[in-house]
């Protein structure tokens, strides 16, 4: 079996077949693309070689085994061989291996660095677009910056260039105007001394006229109630004449009623003695009977009954006698009462005849006092005639005087009217040339910004920095139209440090505003607040956004500086600070800014501190739906509760509302009493603005 094998065959197919395995082969298509750096080595060859060391099969393991003789035959050669080289075949194995493990951790490497040039790579594609960006922004911008030289050249040349010429007349003309307007002050004032001295001798007439027409009617009045006292007297007179005689009739009723009382005295007079008469007869009649019953009672004892029976008669006629003298008395009193009202009346009838006789003598008096004041009447009719025709000449006087005096007037108000309006000329050439300076300072600064900034860029590129710079500058472009807007509805300087002073007691109180407490003013506009600080000699400094507003408070000696509201609190230490400001700055954030200020003005205050924060009042239904808005950089309405809660939650105490800066009672609904004007009156005409001040404990 040995003699039927050619070894020599065999071991030339061995060799065949360890060089196919060990030929370069081509990579699959999974294998991970390593891209050729420039100048580099070629890193495909290596990555294909290491492919094929991967796929070769280590050295002194078995082959596959294919199901032939010449597989059988080879499988036995190896094994063969494997058991002649027992002593260096492990050594072989554990360098292939080695190896294989160096050389795939070299791929790896080089598949490491491989992808790292290609972000290098792509990390410097992308940088030399955006440096060919940048190039080219460049070159936009200093087109642009040339066009926009070119165009504020263009607008100062065709613009500003006339304006400037423009304004030079209207100030020439203003000066002109103003010198014929102070003329004409000066001849109206005259004019107006003239006719005030007119005024005054026309008002002392008319004050004179007053008087006398006063004293005529006075006199008018004292003759009018003369004569109706003398016709009341006249009638009291005749009154008193009707009533003597019917008084005259009464005493007469009351002497033919006494004249009868006097008979039926006299008869009752009769009367009681002829019931004298009989009661004495009756007097007698009883003695006799007692006598008799006596004597009857000594005869007749037995006789009881008889006795009794006469006793009975004699008991009544006891009685009877008893009631006789009861009426007798009773009578004899209605008969002195009859008598001292029959003495009464005699003396009201003397005393009244004596009260006629006075009141005779009084009416003689009277009359001849009517006598005398009719012929006094007469006498003042005829004065009161003759001073009516110098009255109705003094009337026709001061019509005409009037009519000159309105023809005065009318000249007045028409000349007022005229200053009015030239005032109100003067106050927009004012405005006007207000905005145009300002404009034009603001075109200058940015001007000159932008030249600053080309000069530093030449011949260099823009860096970071001076494009932020030109880019910011568009935050401002708008600061001289708020100025204006401020100068036009905000009000004068003088009203807003007015209204601002009712804040200096909170200060005061505290002993706010001193080095050790500062006060830091957010969003300080025109100054005003710090200006009255400043006269209150309390240590203060303001930040505003607005770089016009920012210069005025500057050339006024304020100590202001540009900075965000929000970033400069942060910028403080704590507790550094003796109270936070702001007016009229909170309706322009947003909320959740506004938290943030607040949560930072907390912060940086000293225990003892305040904050004051003054905004619209949105409770004031007219400045809720309108004055509001007419700031366009108003965000919306906050009220007043809501701000409070805010604070309180937010860390401050004892926070108040101040209502502040109603309507004048000139624009309110007539106050009738009645529920529905007073709450019209509050909703429409309250409180326009509110402040919230809170305490840091």
């Amino acid at each position: 079996m040995t003699d039927s094998i050619d070894v020599q065959e065999i071991m030339r197919e061995i060799r065949a077949r360890i060089r196919n395995r060990t030929a370069p082969q081509c990579p699959q298509d999974n294998s991970v693309p390593v891209l050729n750096m420039p100048g580099g080595p070629d890193w495909t060859r290596l990555e294909e070689a290491g492919i094929a060391l991967d796929k070769r099969s280590p050295i002194g393991q078995l082959p596959p085994q294919p199901p032939t003789l010449r597989g059988r035959v080879g499988a036995f050669f190896v094994k063969s061989v494997r058991r002649a080289l027992f002593w260096y075949t492990p050594q072989i194995v554990g360098f292939h291996g080695a190896a294989t493990r160096s050389f795939n951790e070299l791929s790896a490497a080089i598949r490491t660095v491989a992808a790292t040039g290609q972000q290098s790579w792509t990390a410097l594609d992308t940088l030399n677009r955006q440096v060919a960006e940048l190039q080219a922004e460049t070159q936009r911008l200093e087109k642009m910056l040339g066009a926009r030289r070119e165009e504020i050249q263009t607008i100062v040349k065709t613009e500003l260039l006339p304006e400037i010429l423009a304004r030079q007349m209207v100030e020439s003309r203003l000066d002109d105007t103003k010198r014929e307007l102070d003329g004409l002050k000066q001849a109206l004032a005259a004019e107006t001394g003239g006719r005030e001295e007119l005024a005054r001798c026309v008002d002392a007439e008319i004050a004179a006229h007053a008087a006398l027409a006063q004293a005529l009617g006075a006199e008018t009045g004292a003759r009018e109630e003369l004569a109706n006292r003398v016709d009341g007297e006249v009638a009291t007179r005749e009154g008193l004449t009707q009533a003597v005689a019917v008084e005259t009739a009464a005493l007469e009723e009351l002497a033919r009623r006494i004249d009868a009382e006097i008979a039926a005295r006299a008869a009752l007079a009769e009367a009681f003695g002829a019931e004298a008469g009989a009661r004495e007869e009756l007097a007698r009649h009883v003695d006799v009977e007692i006598v008799a019953r006596e004597a009857l009672t000594q005869t007749l004892g037995t006789e009881t009954g008889a006795r009794e029976q006469l006793g009975r008669h004699v008991d009544a006629g006891i009685a009877a006698h008893a009631a006789l003298a009861q009426a007798f008395g009773a009578e004899a009193g209605a008969r002195e009462e009859l008598g001292r009202r029959v003495d009464a009346e005699i003396a009201a009838r003397a005393a009244l005849a004596q009260v006629l006789a006075a009141e005779t003598g009084v009416r003689e008096q009277l009359a001849s006092r009517v006598d005398a004041e009719v012929a006094a009447r007469e006498g003042l009719t005829q004065a009161l005639a003759a001073e009516t025709g110098v009255r109705e000449h003094l009337t026709r006087s001061v019509d005409a005087e009037i009519a000159a005096r309105e023809a005065l007037a009318r000249d007045v108000v028409a000349v007022s009217n005229h200053a009015g309006s030239l005032e109100a000329d003067f106050r927009q050439s004012d405005v006007r040339l207000l905005q145009l300076r300002t404009e034009v300072i603001n075109q200058n600064s940015r001007v000159s910004m932008l030249l600053e900034e080309a000069r530093k860029r030449l011949p260099a590129p823009f860096d970071q920095k001076q494009l932020v710079t030109i880019t910011d500058e568009e935050k401002h472009a708008l600061d001289a139209v708020y100025v204006s807007f401020e100068d036009m509805f905000r009000g004068t300087r003088a009203e807003i440090k007015d209204r601002a002073r009712v804040y200096l007691p909170f200060l005061k109180e505290r002993k706010i505003g001193t080095k050790r407490m500062p006060i830091l003013d957010v969003g300080c506009g025109r100054g005003e607040w710090l200006e009255l600080l400043l006269e209150n000699k309390l240590e203060a400094r303001g930040i505003d956004m607005n770089r016009v507003l920012l210069r005025s408070c500057k050339k006024a000696g304020l100590n202001v500086a540009e900075d965000d509201i929000l970033q400069h609190l942060k910028n403080q230490p704590d507790r550094s600070l003796g109270a936070v400001t702001g007016f009229q700055i909170i309706e322009h954030l947003p909320f959740d800014i506004l938290v943030r200020v607040f949560d930072e003005t907390v912060r940086v205050l000293k225990p003892g501190g305040i904050a004051i924060f003054e905004t619209p009042n949105p409770q004031n239904v007219l400045v809720g739906s309108h004055n509001f808005y007419l700031d366009f950089t108003h965000r919306n309405p906050l009220p007043s509760l809501t701000i409070r809660f805010i604070l309180e939650a937010r860390g401050l105490c004892d926070v108040q509302i101040l209502n502040l800066h109603p309507y004048p009672e000139s624009s309110k609904l007539q106050d009738d009493g009645t529920e529905l004007a007073k709450r019209f009156n509050e909703y429409f005409y309250g409180p326009q603005d509110y402040a919230v001040i809170g305490r840091k404990a």
